[in-house]
């Protein structure tokens, strides 16, 4: 897209301002909110869009190659974390004494393992999320 048509419809303020109602009733559809931090543990419904861009935020090509690098060992940290219930359970104890979202989880997951896992182990860790 031409530099003079991009900049005119970022300053299309009619345009602009209904993509952003599209966006935010979007995030009620898929549930993208989160707990305002005046309530954070409430049972009420206190709730706001979690923070979402309307457009593309562009990233310095050699930090998004950087990413892309340490990603699969990233993937692979994160699965060995996730098989250590001992080490899941000493790193998470301070945080689910006090976040009830983090502790809910972890419950679940203890009951996954209580019962065992019936999912086989996905071994496309080592494949980027992206391609360049």
């Amino acid at each position: 897209m031409a530099e003079g048509r991009r900049n005119d419809l970022l300053m299309n303020t009619t345009l602009i301002n209904e993509l952003a109602e599209v966006a935010k009733d979007s995030a009620v559809m898929q549930g993208f909110l989160v707990r305002l931090k005046e309530s954070p543990n409430s049972s009420e419904v206190t709730v706001t869009y979690a923070p979402i861009t309307l457009f593309p935020t562009p990233v310095p090509k050699a930090i998004f190659l950087q990413a892309m690098e340490v990603q699969i060992h990233f993937n692979m940290l994160v699965d060995k974390i996730s098989q250590d219930p001992d080490f899941l359970q000493a790193a998470l104890a301070s945080t689910i004494t006090v976040d009830d979202f983090t502790a809910k989880l972890f419950k679940i997951h203890q009951h996954v393992l209580k019962e065992g896992r019936l999912q086989v182990r996905n071994s496309n860790l080592d494949k980027p999320a992206c391609h360049t």
